[in-house]
């Protein structure tokens, strides 16, 4: 469904200015392990068409792992460069998708240097160099101790961490979206557009209401078929360097994403049936 990973900062005026910076995560696709490199390759020209006509500004998060499928590795690349042909840039997200709070910080360590090569090459080739890194699953270590270590090690490395302000969700959606469009159910594909657009525009209305003002956001979403032109039908208008820029983007308010008592709710409870 909503094809991506969003991340970085918005900020949003509760009338007509909402203003959102894109990352998508997964790269070269949520579900490759599943999917062939053709799939992988229409699925990527289906997202980034959108995002390259309304020329809006996004970083791809790759897990590098997931090129390497027998017979299918240089197709595989071959995706990912298309995101930097489009004008797009990438960033790691670690080789295997590795949690630091799961795996310790010397094996979270070997994970992002693995995760660097194809990357890192691409971006050369492209006069870029590799400068953002998003923690999988958002977690950052398990105590004060690790996490600052991790962020020394990062930032000895060149990164910037990409911070998420607003987990989206968008992956509950995307389960039941891919299953009715492998159906053919057309109907739920649309009320789940409908759906999510009602909620996020629920999640952004709601911050206003707990702060009591505009704040900027960090959001994301996640790889999968079809998501660019669900922000496009919301009105949200990237700004990324104004995303990049922000200091509270540097502050994790996950639950913001979780307030799904509107049109949402019944959907993604779906899934844990």
């Amino acid at each position: 469904m909503l094809a991506c990973s969003l991340a970085f900062a918005c900020s949003y005026a509760i009338a007509a200015d909402r203003q959102i910076a894109i990352t998508i995560d997964d790269l070269p696709a949520g579900a490759a392990n599943s999917m062939s490199a053709a799939e992988i390759s229409q699925m990527t020209a289906k997202l980034l068409t959108p995002l390259r006509e309304q020329k809006i500004p996004v970083v791809g998060f790759v897990n590098e792992k997931k090129l390497y499928k027998t017979g299918e590795v240089d197709d595989r690349i071959k995706a990912l460069n298309m995101w930097l042909d489009s004008g797009f840039e990438l960033g790691n997200h670690t080789f295997s998708h590795a949690s630091l709070n799961r795996v310790g910080l010397k094996a979270w360590e070997e994970d992002v240097i693995q995760g660097e090569t194809v990357t890192r090459m691409l971006l050369s080739q492209h006069n870029l160099k590799l400068r953002y890194f998003r923690h999988p699953y958002l977690d950052t270590g398990r105590d004060l101790q690790t996490r600052r270590e991790a962020e020394a090690f990062l930032v000895d490395r060149g990164y910037r961490i990409a911070p998420v302000t607003l987990d989206a969700w968008d992956w509950m959606y995307a389960g039941v979206y891919d299953d009715a469009r492998k159906r053919g159910d057309t109907a739920l594909q649309q009320q789940l557009l409908s759906s999510y657009l009602s909620y996020t525009s629920f999640v952004y209305e709601r911050g206003v209401r707990v702060f009591g003002k505009a704040i900027q956001r960090s959001d994301r979403l996640r790889t999968k078929t079809d998501s660019a032109s669900a922000w496009q039908l919301a009105g949200s208008r990237p700004h990324q360097r104004t995303a990049r820029c922000d200091p509270q983007a540097r502050i994790s308010l996950h639950y913001l994403g979780r307030c799904i008592e509107r049109s949402g709710l019944q959907l993604t409870r779906r899934l844990h049936r």
